[in-house]
């Protein structure tokens, strides 16, 4: 005889999956001046790191899924033999997202840049997660210059030096890398933002997400930037949607602005059911 075990029986949590689709608006126009100084969204939760391994199912006809699983975790979560990760991406888009993104491949002046969806439990509390594409346009070394060092190395003899004026730059630097506990090269996407949804009584989602592209006003000024193999553009156009509205479960959700716009589906995880004889 097969059982359905319920949720509260076997003190499973609640879980939610979020699912996000950044659209471009195709005649979308900002009146903002180009920049050169892009926010830096690496302090979040960032699911596509370390890089996942190819997936086999390539189900997905939405674009930017990601190609593998984030980490080993989430394979047994998905077959039911393991514990479930905290928070987990996820490839396979949703009844209700696939059928949007239909409606979307014939319309006009819309153009989707990224899917990404993932899983989080409730006891996770509400992290806030990187989402980003995977052109990256430049990185950043926080070591590249003596001023840069100075904010990041730990106090001790190293930082004597730099103050007084009496250390080498490179040897500064050597003293500062990542295994002192001080950041790594930083990383800068075409599309790059992050999202939180956070549980309490109701649910809210929070988004702060930019699409970055070379600004038309200077497209042969270029200049390298430390840690980057390749020159990039002076400045960039910087389109964002900043938008945070409370959600309802299995909703199709609209978050608009001028040349980005988002649709957004925050479900229940229905939990896996075991079998007892």
């Amino acid at each position: 005889m097969l059982l359905l075990s319920s949720q509260a029986a076997h003190g499973q949590e609640q879980r939610y999956r979020v699912e996000l689709l950044v659209l471009r608006h195709l005649d979308g126009y900002s009146a903002k001046e180009p920049t050169a100084a892009l926010e830096d969204f690496s302090a979040a939760l960032d699911l596509l790191a370390p890089p996942a391994e190819n997936s086999p199912s390539g189900q997905a006809d939405l674009p930017g899924v990601p190609a593998g699983i984030h980490s080993a975790d989430q394979s047994g979560a998905q077959s039911g033999n393991g514990p479930q990760p905290p928070v987990a991406l996820q490839e396979t888009p949703g009844e209700v997202m696939q059928q949007a993104w239909r409606r979307l491949r014939s319309a006009n002046g819309l153009r989707p840049e990224l899917y990404f969806s993932w899983e989080q439990a409730a006891s996770a509390g509400s992290p806030e997660i990187r989402i980003h594409d995977k052109d990256l346009i430049f990185e950043q070394d926080p070591y590249a210059s003596l001023q840069d060092a100075a904010a990041f190395q730990p106090a001790g003899a190293a930082r004597a030096q730099a103050d007084s004026g009496n250390a080498d730059a490179e040897a500064v630097r050597a003293d500062l890398k990542p295994e002192s506990g001080a950041p790594g090269l930083v990383e800068f996407f075409r599309l790059d933002g992050t999202a939180k949804l956070r549980v309490s009584r109701f649910l809210h989602l929070d988004l702060d997400i930019e699409l970055r592209e070379p600004a038309d006003a200077v497209p042969q000024q270029e200049t390298v930037q430390p840690g980057a193999d390749t020159p990039r553009p002076m400045a960039y156009a910087v389109y964002a949607i900043r938008q945070s509205r409370q959600v309802q479960i299995q909703d199709l959700h609209y978050f608009d602005g001028p040349v980005i716009a988002v649709l957004a589906v925050v479900s229940r995880v229905e939990p896996l059911a075991e079998a007892v004889q």
